[in-house]
């Protein structure tokens, strides 16, 4: 079970979300919003000391987009698909594109598509004093992030875990397999993200305008302090067409709706865009940020974009919302970035922390995981050691048959039982065993062995009388010479003791010679074999 806190650094407060993922799904354990400083800054102490009276300061890893600015997006596209060539690569594009030196800045990339041998990426750069400054802040309150990316490219996360299977709400049945937009409307920027249910990314980035330009609105409008104007905007604004006309309401729903103009013209450049590239149209677009909440703002949008708006919800994109409805859109990125920490999506994600900035590991993590890794090696332990007494058990088993089986053998044929191998092994090759009885060489053997050298002395042999202890051998040769050589090569066979000439002469017509031998053989050491 995995603990993961996302963080969504805020123009106008943080809102942080404590994720905890198990196989059987995740569900959101606490989730925390602080306002900034007065003067801009991001006070994390007291965010830490927040998430210690929660309970909610033990993490796995912690996840966290740039904020503002600080991260400038790009799509570019190569001609080739190969990972290390495009690593090779993207330091070379990327610098022809900035304004200053490449060795300021820290990037990455994200693939977008890889078809007909080309490469359609996102790639993401920010000045390297700017997050090591951040990642110091966060550091030093006891924070260290495993990554930082995109707030455009968090939500992918949120896209991945869109309820393909069932009906979003407010959407008709069919609807389910559409390509998504989400677009969080933050204090001073917006970020835009377009993809499919699958997870697959096509688009995103961040541009100017948001809540605070609304604000200004209607402050310059009335004439009031921007306090007052906020004030009133959360409380009472209102975008809806059926407003009675020339009334308060009426004129601040002008003033709102001709400030969120910029940002409609960017959103509906990039799906334009969008569609182009991928010959798709952006079936929804959901709403997320403080601002999503605005009365009549999705039924606008709507109207203006020709497609279906809706607030984002977070109960249906894979956790247990535990967060009231109207605050979902507020805690959208956060939980975005949260759904990271699970590893849904394959492949490499965007993420800022590289070379100098790489995460080095977390040491209190590892000693809050050494009581469980500890109990997991001590249950792996006991497994090993029944398993070896279980081998142990069933090898004694077998060797007790084996021992049983061989006493029965030895019992019947040597008329005594004997479960020792090798005494058993000697008493079968002994004098006194069938084995033993046995001759070390056939008179086929020995036949062969006298035919052999007879063959090779051009010896006719006429009749051949071979027994295991006595050959007797009747033949015929060109001369008295052959009969020599005859004797001398039978005298070399191991088995054949003594050769002796009974009878050696001349034929009638005195061609030939005529001979008889008597040969003695005794080969107990082994088979007959010439030397």
């Amino acid at each position: 079970m995995a603990r993961i806190l996302g963080l969504d650094l805020g123009a106008h407060s943080i809102k942080a979300i404590l994720l905890e993922s198990s196989f059987r799904g995740a569900a959101i354990v606490s989730h925390t919003q602080l306002e900034r400083e007065a003067d801009g800054g991001f006070d994390f102490s007291r965010l830490v000391s927040h998430l210690r009276l929660s309970k909610s300061l033990h993490v796995d890893q912690i996840i966290v987009a740039a904020p503002g600015a600080s991260v400038a997006t790009q799509h570019l596209s190569l001609p080739f698909t190969d990972t290390r060539r495009i690593e090779a690569t993207l330091g070379f594009e990327i610098e022809s594109l900035l304004p200053y030196d490449i060795d300021e800045v820290t990037y990455d990339h994200q693939v977008l598509t890889t078809e007909g041998g080309k490469s359609e990426l996102i790639v993401g750069t920010a000045r390297t004093a700017e997050i090591a400054s951040l990642l110091a802040e966060l550091k030093a309150a006891g924070l260290d992030p495993r990554v930082v990316t995109s707030s455009a490219l968090a939500y992918q996360n949120l896209i991945c875990a869109s309820p393909v299977a069932g009906v979003a709400p407010g959407l008709v049945a069919g609807q389910e397999g559409l390509r998504e937009a989400i677009l969080d409307i933050g204090h001073e920027r917006s970020s835009l993200c377009v993809g499919a249910p699958s997870g697959k990314l096509e688009c995103a980035r961040t541009f100017q305008g948001g809540g605070r330009d609304l604000t200004r609105a209607l402050a310059m409008e009335f004439e009031v302090s921007l306090d007052d104007a906020q004030a009133w905007k959360e409380q009472e604004a209102n975008l809806s067409d059926d407003l009675p006309p020339h009334s308060e309401l009426a004129r601040a729903r002008g003033a709102l709706r001709q400030a969120l103009m910029p940002i409609l013209r960017e959103v509906r450049a990039t799906l334009r865009a969008n569609d182009a590239r991928f010959h798709s149209s952006v079936g929804r677009l959901f709403l997320a940020g403080g601002t999503a909440n605005l009365r009549g703002l999705c039924a606008f949008f709507s109207q203006e974009l020709g497609m279906e708006v809706l607030p984002l919800s977070l109960g249906n994109r894979g956790a247990e919302a535990r967060i009231e409805a109207p605050d979902q859109v507020i805690y959208g990125q956060a939980y975005a970035l949260s759904l990271q920490g699970q590893g849904t999506l394959r492949g490499h994600r965007f993420n800022l922390r590289k070379g100098a900035l790489s995460f080095k590991g977390d040491l209190d993590y590892l000693k809050g995981k050494a009581s469980r890794l500890g109990v997991f090696a001590l249950a792996l332990l006991l497994l090993a050691g029944v398993s070896m007494v279980a081998q142990w058990r069933n090898v004694s088993q077998r060797e007790q048959a084996i021992d049983a089986e061989l006493f029965e053998m030895t019992k019947r044929v040597l008329g005594q039982g004997q479960k020792n191998y090798d005494i058993a092994l000697n008493l079968l090759r002994g004098s006194g065993s069938p084995q033993a009885q046995l001759p070390a060489v056939s008179a086929l053997d020995l036949f062969t062995e006298l035919t052999d050298s007879a063959q090779k002395m051009e010896v006719k042999l006429e009749e051949v009388d071979a027994q295991l202890e006595r050959i007797k051998v009747r033949g015929e040769t060109a001369g008295f010479d052959g009969v020599d050589r005859l004797v001398s090569a039978l005298e070399a066979v191991a088995c054949f003791k003594e050769v002796k000439r009974n009878r050696v002469q001349k034929n009638k017509d005195g061609s030939k010679v005529v001979f008889d031998l008597d040969i003695r053989v005794s080969c107990s050491a082994g088979p007959a074999s010439s030397s």
